[in-house]
């Protein structure tokens, strides 16, 4: 029975774990007289932390259990709202794009590993695509509503959207302490538990290495995203639309992955839908999927 809970906390969790800061960050920057150098420099820094310990991270989540990575994603995401909340220059701004570059490693691909170890333990293995896009989803589209009113609150007060993120991880972290750890399979790999040793088997794996070269082009596209924003202010483009652009955003991704399951289904792509491959993948340090 416990760990049923843990699909309803699933939902929770990921939508608090959004980044409400989104839609005016970069202003928020600009604001502290940082030039684009810098911003781009932010940005760089923290998908390449994320890049670097991705793999640490699925490793650590292998280790330690889901639970773990889920409570120290939270917490390094409630730290990286607090520097921005007090900080006021850019090595302020520096530790929290670390900080969220680390928060990264934890998190990604580890909260589908957690939900498809809590579904085959409930005997429920067919049901992870649907319920996935379902939490991937609600998440989404949750989200958006909030990015519609952050414009809002950054004209009230600058500081406010990184109140209402602290809030956000705070229960977050909340979340993650009553989630329960599925029972994990005994796998065998070179690692042997040790985090350095992680780069070997991605350089071996004929699965991992490809997505890696995909998370160095989505990373890519991380850095070039936060110049969005001075393009709308040079479009005399409203703040308060801001919330409007990334809202749609949100809500193109969150329909993308409701559907995922039906389109996988449509094209027969299953060398990437039988379980034992599904769950190979999911041990190698987990699924890069980036967009958080």
């Amino acid at each position: 029975m416990s760990l049923e809970r843990n699909i309803p906390l699933l939902y929770a969790y990921s939508f608090l774990i959004k980044r409400v800061s989104m839609p005016i960050i970069v202003l928020y920057f600009l604001l502290h007289q940082l030039s684009l150098t810098q911003v781009g420099l932010l940005a760089g820094v923290m998908s390449l932390i994320s890049v670097l310990t991705e793999v640490h991270g699925g490793v650590f989540a292998d280790v330690y259990g889901g639970r773990a990575s889920f409570l120290f994603h939270a917490v390094f995401g409630f730290f990286t709202m607090l520097f921005y909340f007090v900080g006021d220059s850019f090595w302020w701004f520096f530790v929290a794009s670390m900080f969220y570059g680390l928060a990264g490693a934890f998190i990604t691909g580890t909260r589908e590993a957690f939900l498809w170890e809590s579904l085959a333990a409930l005997k429920r293995r067919n049901d992870f695509k649907k319920v996935n896009g379902r939490v991937v989803f609600s998440s989404h589209v949750l989200n958006s509503f909030v990015l519609l009113v952050v414009p809002v609150l950054y004209l009230w007060s600058v500081k406010a959207p990184f109140v209402l993120g602290m809030l956000f991880f705070a229960g977050a972290i909340v979340c993650a302490f009553f989630l329960v750890d599925p029972p994990r399979r005994v796998h065998h790999t070179s690692t042997n538990g040790h985090i350095l040793s992680s780069f070997r088997d991605v350089l071996d794996s004929k699965v991992l290495f490809p997505l890696l070269l995909l998370a160095f082009g989505s990373s890519v596209y991380v850095v070039s995203s936060h110049f969005f924003q001075p393009l709308f202010v040079l479009g005399s483009v409203p703040v308060v639309l801001f919330g409007v652009v990334f809202a749609g955003m949100r809500i193109v991704e969150g329909t993308g992955a409701l559907f995922a399951h039906l389109l996988e289904r449509y094209f027969s792509n299953r060398a990437f839908t039988r379980c034992d491959v599904m769950e190979e993948v999911l041990w190698h340090g987990r699924t890069l999927m980036l967009l958080q």
